[in-house]
């Protein structure tokens, strides 16, 4: 596939929404934790929690002899079950069962009661009258919940009792001064006795008809819930929970989910997906910075493979319009990412035939990792300027053979810029493609340093680099900035996971050795480093016995000796197949 122009059009219409469950992929991690976290916490507040037992009985009532149609019947005695004096009398109950037992009206009643009363709903066809009021105990005693459920019952049924007693005992009374009233009067009395006489009657009846009550057992199990169950709540819990916090985060931070994103963005494939680099696990500071060339120093690895994939990739996308050879190497803001993939694609291309030259127009960060620290070395500063040859600044690579670095140099007094700047590096560039057949350029972050319009510009062909959370609004700025430039964009590179930043961070180069294999710093009587060593150590970088000078312009840290002091002149390396480059003379 060649490579395509970007549209501004399509850029308009790209709107970049995470989804749900593309933010749940993206930070799975996360998600994960959280639901971990939420489980634990779940068990954590079972195992937290006192047991409590249940036990129900069930009270059926029926309406009173002298109501039989009273709709209010059954409220009536859901609110005698709900007063104060059955909730008393309950509580005289259950503490005289059980010495010391000490409950009180407030575990019978109220708002933090242990009982749960629960009335019928509907009266049922065919139940005349009668209804079931369901009555529930709970207290962290299997016996004490029996006692205070068949406490409530009996109270109730007491209550009752008391109640029509006295509701009838007033009915007869008051009918009783009537019927005196009217003897003194000379009425009948016939009316007035049968009054009466039903009256006692259906008192009679109402206190021989006790609610029917099925009796609480003692419950076996405890109703809290159990250490699974919880658990299992806390993670459905802990997974909305995460996935709300996963999509929140996608939002807020609007990068890439995985490497197939950016294709829509730019319209560009993917030519390499390049996973996770040995050394970006750890500090630099810690750990050796040859993980980073995983071409040179790892041949092997997964990395190291997915960067040939890469590059054979560009040599196929490769197009053939004027100024074919450059290929400017580009990224929204992430600049020691790109150095690396540039470090690591030019050794790939190398290593399958290539004339290779990778120009650092960064400022050192290429130059570090491919070059062996030499004092006052000119680069690309010098040659923009002319104080210095081209060909006096461009050095070999001891990390690859056909690959050759112009690197940054020191920092001149006086910086080229704009027009001027553009009129310069395309001066250099067309005086350096001559002589080899791919000049990568490790240009400046695209957004935030203005010199990096003007070497894309004289390349036309670009090859991005696109990182993990990076910000889809920096990109979207990418494409109107590479759109108005009409540059042709190969494809771009992604990388699974960032590199760590080298600005700042210490490298450690291994000394030069002097005549005779000695390194000229020695002095008279100091240990001769010809001395046989282990050979799992060959001379790498990374010692934490120096302290150098950080990477930067004008750094003399270098990643260029990552292999092993021992290594012959030449050395037998892979080589790729690359029918789609042109070679010397073609």
């Amino acid at each position: 596939m060649r490579g395509s122009t970007l549209l501004v059009s399509d850029t308009e219409q790209f709107r970049f929404e995470p989804t749900v469950f593309g933010a749940v992929r993206r930070y799975r991690l996360m998600v994960l934790a959280v639901v971990i976290a939420s489980a634990v916490c779940g068990a954590g507040w079972a195992l937290l929690q006192p047991d409590a037992y249940r036990a129900e009985t069930s009270i059926t009532v029926q309406a009173p002899a002298s109501a039989q149609r009273d709709s209010n019947h059954v409220d009536a005695q859901v609110l005698l079950l709900q007063s104060q004096d059955v909730a008393a009398r309950a509580a005289d109950i259950v503490n005289t069962a059980r010495e010391g037992e000490g409950l009180t009206v407030r575990d019978f009643s109220g708002d933090e009661s242990a009982l749960t009363i629960t009335p019928p709903e509907t009266n049922s066809p065919g139940t005349y009258g009668t209804g079931t009021i369901r009555v529930s105990f709970t207290w962290s005693n299997p016996q004490v919940a029996q006692l205070g459920a068949n406490a409530m019952a009996q109270a109730f049924d007491e209550a009752r009792s008391a109640a029509t007693r006295s509701e009838g005992d007033a009915t007869i009374a008051a009918i009783q001064n009537t019927i005196d009233d009217a003897r003194n009067g000379g009425q009948r009395l016939d009316v007035l006795l049968e009054q009466r006489m039903q009256v006692l009657v259906n008192q009679q009846i109402d206190l021989a008809n006790h609610p029917v009550v099925a009796w609480a057992p003692e419950p076996e199990k405890p109703v809290t819930a159990t250490v699974r169950n919880s658990a299992a709540v806390g993670g459905l819990m802990g997974v909305l929970l995460g996935s709300l916090l996963a999509y929140l985060r996608a939002v807020r931070r609007g990068g890439f989910g995985h490497s197939g994103e950016p294709a829509l963005l730019y319209r560009v494939p993917l030519l390499g997906e390049i996973p996770t680099i040995a050394a970006s696990r750890f500090p630099i500071r810690r750990h050796d910075v040859a993980g980073l060339l995983p071409v040179a120093t790892d041949p092997r690895s997964p990395a190291a493979e997915a960067f040939r994939f890469a590059a054979a990739a560009v040599e196929h996308g490769h197009p053939t319009p004027a100024r074919d050879q450059r290929i400017a190497v580009i990224s929204a803001l992430q600049g020691s990412d790109r150095s690396v993939v540039v470090a690591n694609l030019a050794l790939a291309l190398a290593e399958g035939g290539s004339r290779v030259l990778a120009v650092d127009a960064v400022g050192g960060t290429l130059s570090a990792l491919l070059l062996d620290p030499v004092p006052d070395a000119g680069g690309l500063t010098q040659a923009l300027t002319g104080q210095r040859d081209l060909a006096d600044c461009i050095r070999s690579s001891a990390c690859g053979e056909g690959l050759d670095v112009l690197g940054s140099g020191p920092e001149p007094s006086t910086r080229l810029a704009g027009e001027a700047y553009g009129r310069a590096i395309d001066k250099v560039l067309i005086e350096a493609e001559s002589g080899y057949d791919v000049v990568l350029i490790d240009c400046p972050d695209l957004l935030r340093v203005a010199t990096s319009t003007a070497v894309v510009d004289r390349c036309g062909t670009a090859l991005l680099v696109v990182g993990p959370d990076q910000l889809a609004r920096d990109h979207l700025s990418s494409v109107q900035r590479l759109d108005r430039l009409g540059t042709i964009v190969l494809g771009y590179v992604y990388l699974v996971a960032a590199v760590p930043s080298l600005t700042g961070r210490t490298l450690h180069p291994a000394p030069a050795l002097g005549p005779a294999g000695r390194s000229p710093s020695l002095a008279a009587g100091d240990p001769d480093p010809d001395a046989p060593a282990p050979a799992a150590e060959p001379a790498m970088i990374g010692s934490d016995a120096a302290d150098p000078d950080s990477i930067g312009p004008n750094s003399t840290g270098s990643a260029a000796r990552l292999i092993p002091s021992t290594r012959p002149a030449t050395r037998d390396k892979r080589r790729l197949p690359s029918p789609f480059l042109r070679t010397a003379g073609t």
